[in-house]
């Protein structure tokens, strides 16, 4: 289904909104880009819900555009059900614009998001960009330690950069722009030209954990990226069910990313090794404090070779 509305691209936008049975998320994002003072071109949904889900969400987006008349195209095409960044990808082949947006579809952008973004990206220099998160809660004292300590995920103004250990440094609220490596996949905006050279991995399939890490990192290594600090919104991050399945993929995934971004010194092998401690330290008192031994079980399976997602992919797409 598609609501067309203009013609010219020029330095359009495209919107990419990767969902899966969130149809209770899609309204919040849907009124915050039709009230945005810089209209974007058009908005494509990825939708990998089920075909319940799908059809709910069909006539949320129908709905959408019968009472609010957008000025901006829609697209509500079904996905391929393989996982995030197959979607990101899906959606980038469908996009006609100059700039894509790609947004998780539980976000609330202010109403000059896309403006303030046009005014940076007007800079021809600067090739992708990432905004403030305003609802963002700073990590306990204690965190901030243990993360920093072990190498692990961890977010300061200061940020922006991947780690020794291939888990990201972020940037969510600094008063000031700079130039980062690492965007957050909640609002990540590139020109079309960085996509054509860095997609998104489809080796990461399903839940795609680091997938926004890997492909925002290997694009800072020959394009521009900035945190700005007037692009704002809200994340309003739903609760994910954590179990041995997730953390088989955090362990396999984040080696694979490790392994394909950074070489093998003995430097950065001592950062990865000191992460992975940090992480079995962290599913050890949590699966000690919900009594469930399947998610240890989980983090360790995830370290064998055999759960490492494919190589057999085309390089020349990734690089």
């Amino acid at each position: 289904m598609i609501a067309e509305q203009g013609d010219d691209l020029g330095e359009e936008i495209s919107v990419i909104i990767p969902t899966k049975g969130r149809a209770e998320s899609l309204p919040g994002v849907l009124a915050s880009l039709h009230s945005q003072s810089r209209q974007v071109y058009e908005v494509i949904l990825v939708d990998d819900s089920t075909e319940d889900g799908f059809q709910m969400n069909r006539r949320m987006v129908d709905d959408f555009i019968r009472s609010s008349s957008p000025s901006f195209r829609v697209e509500h095409i079904l996905g391929r059900h393989i996982g995030l960044t197959d979607a990101r990808n899906q959606g980038f082949d469908s996009s006609r614009g100059d700039i894509i947006s790609y947004l998780d579809d539980d976000v609330v952008l202010e109403a000059d998001y896309y403006q303030r973004l046009a005014e940076v990206m007007d800079d021809q220099e600067v090739a992708g960009v990432t905004g403030t998160i305003t609802n963002y809660v700073p990590q306990s004292r204690r965190w901030s330690l243990f993360a920093r300590l072990f190498f692990l995920t961890t977010a300061f103004p200061s940020g922006g950069y991947l780690r020794l250990s291939a888990y990201p440094c972020f940037t969510f609220d600094s008063p000031k722009a700079k130039d980062v490596e690492v965007m957050s996949g909640c609002n990540m905006n590139f020109r079309r030209e960085v996509l054509v050279k860095h997609r998104f991995d489809p080796s990461l399939r399903g839940y795609s954990y680091m997938e926004d890490s890997d492909q925002s990192f290997r694009a800072s290594r020959e394009f521009r990226l900035v945190f700005e600090p007037k692009c704002r919104l809200r994340h309003e991050t739903a609760d994910r069910g954590v179990d041995a399945k997730f953390y088989k993929v955090k362990m396999s995934y984040h080696r694979y990313v490790f392994r394909k971004n950074f070489s093998p010194n003995p430097l950065n092998l001592l950062a990865f090794g000191i992460s992975v401690l940090g992480d079995l330290m962290l599913v050890t008192m949590r699966s000690i404090g919900e009594r469930d031994r399947s998610l240890v079980a989980g983090a360790l399976a995830g370290l064998s070779r055999d759960a490492m997602p494919s190589d057999h992919i085309d390089r020349n797409s990734l690089s």
